[in-house]
């Protein structure tokens, strides 16, 4: 066999060896920053959770602070000095909700959400039963 032929075979093998190496590499890199937005979330949630308790027990203060620092980093959104200060001082009455939902919410100061039925739609009390 002459060098030019070892020389391919060499360079055909070590690119072998890279495919197969990154062909490994990419899909557990992609596992681990999937798992890892995951655990983002999840912290947010703690987060949302601490900043629902009541903030008039003196021992939540540092939780709470902990908490907005928590959503800001892990959310990579900072809250204005207005809404930091409120989320500290006042109770989060924050229910959960989807953006697909069918009513029409108001936020209201003191975190009162009220909801109601959007017009042209009619509450499943009151619909008719489907057909059979």
């Amino acid at each position: 066999m002459d060098k030019a032929s070892e020389r391919v075979s060499v360079i055909a093998a070590a690119i072998a060896c890279i495919g197969a190496v990154a062909s490994a590499f990419i899909p557990a890199l992609y596992t681990y920053s999937s798992r890892d937005k995951e655990l983002d979330i999840e912290l947010v949630k703690i987060g949302v959770g601490i900043l629902r308790a009541d903030p008039k027990e003196a021992q939540t203060n540092g939780a709470r602070e902990w908490a907005v620092d928590i959503i800001e980093q892990y959310s990579r959104r900072r809250f204005s000095p207005r809404a930091r200060s409120e989320l500290l001082q006042y109770q989060l009455n924050y229910a959960g909700y989807t953006d697909y939902s069918p009513f029409d919410c108001t936020y209201n100061p003191g975190g009162k959400v009220t909801c109601s039925y959007p017009s042209g739609i009619t509450p499943p009390s009151k619909q008719a039963p489907p057909p059979h």
